[in-house]
């Protein structure tokens, strides 16, 4: 089972679509978890159904603020969403998204002066309900602005959870126009699909952007089953195509 956790920052982008179905079809994405999707009512229900999944749950914006969905495909599992219930640990549990918070002064970097601080609520929260912080591989900050990086989004599970699923991972994925970074949780650890055996072309204008630099260095970091290659086809699609 391999699931996405995004903050994406609105649906109204209409290169969303064709991009969430590439980064489907290339990580064989089973569900899909949008947030701060910033849409509701009849909008958001026509916008959901041209992701790629097959089964959609929302949850409405208020305003331009907030709203969350949860796009699924039947055959792999079953999805029941339970709209209240007393929460008990013996049930397995993976929570995942922009939790806006860290746990870790390190795990916030900005050229502002003074030393991080963390959310001592949230803090509080992870260790009073017994979660496991399911790390990751890849790139380390999950967001970034104006000098600033953090791991704010990150995907936390429970013993019961760990259990289940005891070769489950985390992958941070490449920007995608948005600034935060895609979580991938796989519960086994799968290579991303490329389609065809296409020989290595460097294309010119890639040394003309900006991010260029960083994408080098950043693929020499992420973790062993990534190459290259599969950097900068996405590196591609996501900057020139969409």
């Amino acid at each position: 089972m391999n699931c996405i956790f995004w903050n994406c920052r609105g649906t109204g982008s209409k290169a969303l679509p064709g991009l969430v179905r590439q980064i489907q079809k290339r990580y064989n994405i089973d569900m899909l978890a949008l947030f701060e999707t910033k849409a509701s009512g009849e909008k958001a229900r026509q916008r959901s159904t041209n992701m790629g999944f097959m089964n959609a749950e929302i949850v409405d914006a208020v305003g331009y603020k907030g709203g969350i969905w949860v796009l699924w495909n039947e055959g792999v599992f079953k999805i029941q969403v339970i709209e209240k219930f007393e929460q008990g640990k013996q049930w397995p549990w993976i929570i995942g998204g922009d939790f806006n918070a860290i746990l870790y002064a390190h795990e916030r970097r900005s050229t502002a002066q003074g030393p991080s601080t963390t959310d001592r609520d949230f803090g509080n929260w992870f260790e009073n309900m017994e979660l496991i912080d399911l790390g990751c591989n890849g790139p380390f900050y999950t967001w970034k602005r104006q000098g600033c990086e953090s791991q704010i989004d990150r995907v936390l599970a429970n013993n019961q959870s760990m259990n289940a699923f005891p070769d489950a991972t985390i992958k941070h994925l490449p920007w995608f126009k948005f600034d935060h970074r895609p979580i991938l949780y796989q519960t086994k650890n799968e290579e991303p699909q490329l389609s065809g055996d296409r020989p290595f072309r460097m294309i010119a204008p890639w040394i003309l952007h900006e991010d260029f630099a960083r994408v080098v260095k950043e693929s020499w970091i992420l973790n062993a089953d990534w190459t290259i290659l599969r950097t900068f086809v996405i590196f591609s699609l996501s900057v020139f195509v969409m």
